[in-house]
């Protein structure tokens, strides 16, 4: 199981596409809240539900909203890592060397709620700072709503 573990680990280090994803979604954060700052109101219209960014506090919450953006940058990161695992026929040496499929699959769940959790403590730790407010943003209510996006990105990760 940990040779499974640190298999994946290494290849998801490796991946250009994490760090893309991950530069791609600090820069959405601070250019959101740049706009914000500037008094530049935006509405986005994804899959047509409107979303409009009055104040800074939309944006921190967007993050929570994984249906609208953050959780499709998330999907495609995890379909893509895993895929191309299945694309280029590694997972059958990992079958060989373990003889058990459950801990491979069990590696990529748990692989991929870590991550998708992290993608989500990103875009909220960019925000949070980029908004010049964090005395006013860090509250009880805001460490609950942190905590309640990080199991909802680890269970859509899974």
């Amino acid at each position: 199981m940990t040779n499974i573990w640190k298999s994946d680990l290494y290849r998801f280090g490796k991946s250009k596409l994490f760090y893309d994803i991950a530069v791609f979604t600090c820069i959405i954060a601070f250019l959101l809240i740049m706009l914000m700052r500037q008094d530049i109101r935006l509405g986005i219209s994804i899959f047509g539900d409107l979303t409009a960014f009055k104040k800074i506090d939309d944006i921190i919450r967007i993050g929570i909203a994984y249906q609208k953006g953050l959780g499709i940058l998330v999907a495609v990161l995890i379909s893509i890592f895993i895929g191309q695992e299945y694309q280029w026929q590694t997972w059958q040496q990992k079958w060989m060397t373990s003889k058990n499929r459950i801990f491979i699959y069990l590696s990529k769940a748990v692989l991929s709620s870590a991550v998708s959790a992290a993608i989500f403590l990103i875009f909220q730790i960019v925000a949070l700072l980029s908004s010049r407010r964090i005395q006013e943003i860090l509250t009880p209510e805001y460490a609950g709503m942190v905590i309640g996006g990080v199991f909802i990105y680890a269970a859509l990760g899974s």
